[in-house]
Parts: structure tokens; C-alpha cells; sequence
């Protein structure tokens, strides 16, 4: 054994911040997320504040997309009183957070998603994109901006997903998607997709066949 931690019963119950742990390190990060993970419900969110940890569950969680999630997080985009420990860990409350500080401070804002190879990080953007296009969507009756912004995701994939050893549909690809809203209305006015970038050994093409004497 090379190292010795300091042990924390917060840890073994699962707590939503990690930052109230009163002994952090390796140990007692990774013990509080194992206790979460398998919580019945599974919650797969946990804060290290202001930054989230998302684990894959590998399965759907319905329990974690519900309505009511996103009805507070818009309540916490127009509440000044409310902070973002009132939401309970979820990309939905970091897109909320986003929100509430570019329409508070009149800055742009920027999410940065990161991870491993099957880590979810598609499933992640969709998500964000979700609550911060849908956010600002005019009820007109047509598909809007959100909807078709939404509906792009298919259509990059498409070009680059592929199957490795990790992921059977893995994103060989990263992308920066920039959306543009009116901070008068609330609404959103467009969105723009630069750069796209592509692992271009994925992209699908006939190969020279090898014959093996």
C-alpha cells in the first residue's frame, strides 16, 4: 500500500457537493460517488462546485429527466435570491447556471464537457442544449431555433460516430456550438456550429483488399 487516506463517514453516505466533505482526496471522492451511484435511485450527478461529475449510468434514468428538474432550474434563472447548491446536481442546473449568469452579468458564458471514450459526453451537450435552446424558444407554433438546433445532432453524428473497442457509437468528432441569444426577449435567435472537428481515419471509405499468401 503506497498511500494511507483520511477517512470520511460523509463519504460512505453520498453527499450531492463534495467541496462539504470535511477530509477530501481520492479516497473519499471516489467512496462518495460509488455511494451515489448505487443509491436506489441511482444518481448519477454530484457537485464539485461549480464544476458537475457525471458518471455513466449505462442505462436510462428517467427519474433524473423529469419535468419538475427543469421547471426549477428556469426558476432559478429569474429567482437573484436562489444559488445553484438550491438545484440538485444535473447538467440541466449547470446550463441553468449559464443562463442566469449572462442574463445577470451580460457576458457570454462557455460549458466545457469533457471526458473519456464512452464517458457521455454527447449525451451530456444534448442535455445542456435541451434546457439552454429550449430556454428561449417562441411559442409560434412551427419548429423553432431550439427544435432545429436540437435536431442538427443526428445529422453531425451521422458523419462522425463510429464503433471502437469502447463504444459502440463513439463521437470521433468534438465540436464548439455557439448559441446566440437576445437578452431583451430571452429568446433565441441562432446557433452556429465552429469548428467541427473530425478524426478523419473514421471516415467511412473502401479500403485496398490484402490477400494473405
Amino acid at each position: 500500500m503506497e498511500k494511507v487516506c483520511c477517512y470520511s463517514e460523509e463519504a460512505e453516505k453520498g453527499i450531492e457537493d463534495m467541496v462539504d466533505l470535511e477530509t477530501l482526496n481520492n479516497a473519499t471522492l471516489l467512496y462518495n460517488l460509488k455511494a451515489r451511484y448505487f443509491a436506489d435511485p441511482r444518481e448519477i450527478y454530484t457537485y464539485v462546485t461549480p464544476s458537475l461529475l457525471v458518471m455513466n449510468p449505462y442505462q436510462r434514468v428517467p427519474h433524473l429527466m423529469t419535468k419538475e428538474i427543469v421547471d426549477k432550474c428556469m426558476e432559478y434563472v429569474g429567482n437573484p435570491k436562489m444559488k445553484l447548491k438550491d438545484l440538485v446536481p444535473h447538467t440541466y442546473s449547470i446550463a441553468a447556471r449559464a443562463l442566469k449568469q449572462m442574463y445577470t452579468n451580460k457576458e457570454r458564458q462557455a460549458i466545457v464537457i469533457s471526458g473519456e471514450s464512452g464517458a457521455g459526453k454527447t449525451e451530456a451537450a444534448k442535455i445542456a442544449m435541451s434546457l439552454l435552446s429550449g430556454s428561449g424558444s417562441s411559442d409560434s407554433g412551427t419548429p423553432g431555433i431550439a427544435e432545429r438546433i436540437l435536431a442538427c445532432n443526428p445529422v453531425l453524428e451521422a458523419f462522425g460516430n463510429a464503433k471502437t473497442q469502447r463504444n459502440y457509437n463513439s463521437s470521433r468528432f468534438g465540436k464548439y456550438v455557439k448559441i446566440v441569444y437576445d437578452t431583451r426577449t430571452r429568446e433565441v435567435k441562432g446557433a452556429l456550429t465552429k469548428p467541427y472537428l473530425l478524426e478523419k481515419s473514421r471516415i467511412i471509405k473502401v479500403v485496398r483488399a490484402i490477400v494473405s499468401v
